[in-house]
């Protein structure tokens, strides 16, 4: 039973860590592409799905 126990307690901190790991990188994402916004780029709620036609169109 112990080692069953300390094998869930390992995924369940590896798994923790890896979400911590995305959300730090999340928001380096975010934070760096909004301090280098373009400012003719369209904004509004919809601007990213015109954002992702041009990228389909290339």
């Amino acid at each position: 039973m112990q080692s069953r126990t300390n094998t869930t307690r390992r995924v369940r901190t590896t798994a923790v860590v890896v979400l911590i790991a995305a959300a730090v990188w999340a928001g380096t994402t975010v934070v760096r592409n909004a301090s280098h916004a373009d400012t003719s780029a369209p904004t509004g709620p919809v601007a990213h799905l015109r954002n992702a036609v041009e990228l389909i169109r290339g």
